[in-house]
């Protein structure tokens, strides 16, 4: 075998598993103008199903305010699971670096 085709991947047809997601994790349609209101010192409580959708909802999370903050580089957040009035979720702190 000759190091071009080391470098050349094979296509397959082979079809998808049937438990994979199609759909992107969602978030509140609010989430851009909540991360723009919020101040040091506050948060935000978003509940989840159970313990693999708090995390799917924590790494969309993560995700937008990474995003959120290359338009806005004073902002930090930091993230946790949380269980408010028995609902599993994510709590969403603003924080000063």
């Amino acid at each position: 075998m000759t190091s071009e085709q080391d470098a050349t991947l094979k296509l397959e047809r082979v079809p998808l598993p049937s438990n994979w997601r199609s759909k992107r994790e969602s978030l509140p349609a609010a989430i851009t103008d909540t991360l723009q209101a919020m101040e040091v010192g506050q948060s935000f409580f978003v509940p989840t199903q159970d313990r693999e959708h708090t995390q799917r909802k924590m790494a969309a999370l993560r995700s937008r305010c990474v995003r959120f903050q290359k338009d806005n580089p004073d902002a930090h957040f930091s993230f946790a699971r949380e269980e408010k009035d028995g609902t599993m979720g994510v709590r969403v702190y603003r924080i000063e670096r």
